[in-house]
């Protein structure tokens, strides 16, 4: 919806923005980016290298995800 109603450069610098927050934490817990899909980021977590808690860092990487984007999406209203 918010991509009608801004231009498309708006649009190309709101995305960039939100994947390198993403990108960062995924990458911050171990994870590895497969590609990017639009909106979508596919992370790998156990390749190439493997961790006895592979499960909990991509549940960690998600809370904090959604704990980013949360408080970006106040930044944002607020400006």
């Amino acid at each position: 919806a918010l991509s009608r109603e801004l231009s498309p450069q708006k649009t190309i610098s709101l995305l960039n923005q939100c994947m390198t927050k993403m990108s960062r934490i995924i990458e911050g817990e171990g994870g590895v980016i497969d590609k990017y899909v639009g909106d979508e980021i596919m992370a790998l977590f156990g390749a190439p290298t493997t961790h006895p808690d592979n499960a909990i860092r991509a549940l960690s990487a998600a809370k904090l995800m959604i704990e980013t984007l949360r408080k970006w999406n106040e930044e944002l209203r607020s400006k």
